[in-house]
C-alpha cells in the first residue's frame, strides 16, 4: 500500500495542475532504487482547462487494458482526475494478483479485458484472502464503474489509504 500511496502523491502533483494522465499502467511507472514510483509518459495526458483539439467521433487516446469506462466510451466530458483513479485501481489489484490483470478473461470469463471493463467484471475474489480485506473498499471505490462511485477528493482517498495502512500493520 505504500507504493500506492506514493503513486497517489505523485498523481496529486499532476492533478493540482488540472492534468489527467489518462494512461497510468505498469509500463508508465518506474520504481527507483529507493523503492519510490516515478510516473512517466504524459503523451496522452489532458489539461482539463484547455479545449481538446482531437475529435471525439473517432475515439480518443487510451490504453485499452487500463482505460476507465468513460475512456472506452470516448466521453471527453466525463474525463477528470477520477479517470486516473480507475487506472490506479487496476494497477493496485494487478499488484495484489502478482501481475495478472484483474479483468483478464482467464480469471473472470468474458471475451476480452476491454469487454470486462465495460461490464464491470473484475476478479473481486482476490479479497477472499483476509489479509487483503482492508484494501477491498479502496480498490472497489477506485474501480467504481461510474465516476460518482469513485473518490470525490484527494483527501478522502488519502484518508482511506492511511486507515488501510494502519490496519495492515
Amino acid at each position: 500500500m505504500n507504493l500506492t500511496k506514493n503513486l497517489i502523491i505523485g498523481l496529486k502533483i499532476i492533478w493540482d495542475k488540472k492534468i489527467v494522465h489518462r494512461d497510468l499502467k505498469p509500463d508508465n511507472i518506474l520504481i527507483t532504487q529507493g523503492g519510490f514510483p516515478k510516473i512517466i509518459d504524459l503523451g496522452i495526458a489532458r489539461v482539463l482547462d484547455v479545449d481538446s483539439i482531437t475529435q471525439t467521433i473517432l475515439g480518443g487516446p487510451l490504453s485499452r487494458f487500463y482505460a476507465a469506462p468513460e475512456q472506452h466510451k470516448y466521453n471527453k466530458k466525463l474525463i477528470d482526475w477520477r479517470t486516473d483513479q480507475y487506472n490506479l485501481g487496476i494497477v493496485l489489484v494487478q499488484l495484489l494478483l502478482k501481475g495478472t490483470h484483474p479483468f483478464d478473461p482467464n480469471l473472470v470469463g468474458g471475451k476480452s479485458i476491454s469487454e470486462n471493463i465495460m461490464n464491470d467484471n473484475w476478479f473481486r475474489q482476490v479479497f477472499n484472502d483476509k489479509n487483503l480485506l482492508p484494501i477491498r473498499s479502496i480498490a472497489s471505490k477506485l474501480l467504481g464503474f461510474q465516476q460518482f462511485q469513485r473518490y470525490r477528493t484527494y483527501e478522502m482517498l488519502m484518508s482511506d489509504i492511511d486507515t488501510c495502512l494502519e490496519e495492515i500493520k
